[in-house]
């Protein structure tokens, strides 16, 4: 993997963080958690699991780490566990539809949201942010697919 397909999957990782944070800062409600870097990221794995190496992985999830000011392996744990998930499962995923696809993810969203607020944040767990966090996944997953879809046919062309 070149330094420019590094670059566009760590910058757009980092876009989809400002855009969570925007969210959540503009909202200003309890309920809202969107995990748009979760989509962003199970896209790069579903799109190129060959490319998107466990090194790759981790350097993004530490650099997720560093953006958020949590744990030293927060987001590097979720990310490599996601990663293993989707590497062995995205050829057969490629079956399925595009309906089955979003369930699948939004669970894989779900999860990840409930392991970050009940193992590091458990006083600000509630239900009604997983189920927001489930909808909007399933909501924003087109939307995210069609935009990495075109950054990665138009920018990173050794990415297949």
């Amino acid at each position: 993997m070149s330094f420019k397909e590094l670059l566009i999957i760590n910058l757009s990782l980092f876009g989809a963080y400002l855009i969570d944070s925007s969210i959540i800062s503009f909202a200003n409600q309890s309920f809202i958690e969107i995990s748009t870097v979760y989509l962003v990221f199970f896209y790069w794995s579903y799109a190129a699991p060959q490319q998107f190496t466990l090194v790759l992985v981790i350097l993004s999830g530490i650099l997720m780490d560093f953006l958020t000011a949590s744990f030293l392996g927060t987001h590097t744990l979720i990310f490599i566990f996601f990663s293993l998930v989707i590497r062995s499962y995205a050829y057969r995923l490629r079956l399925f539809s595009n309906l089955q696809i979003v369930l699948i993810f939004a669970l894989l969203s779900s999860i990840g949201f409930t392991f970050k607020y009940l193992l590091i944040y458990p006083e600000g767990y509630l239900y009604s942010k997983l189920i927001f966090n489930f909808l909007s996944t399933i909501i924003l997953w087109p939307l995210i697919f069609g935009i990495c879809r075109y950054l990665r046919r138009h920018y990173a062309y050794t990415i297949k």
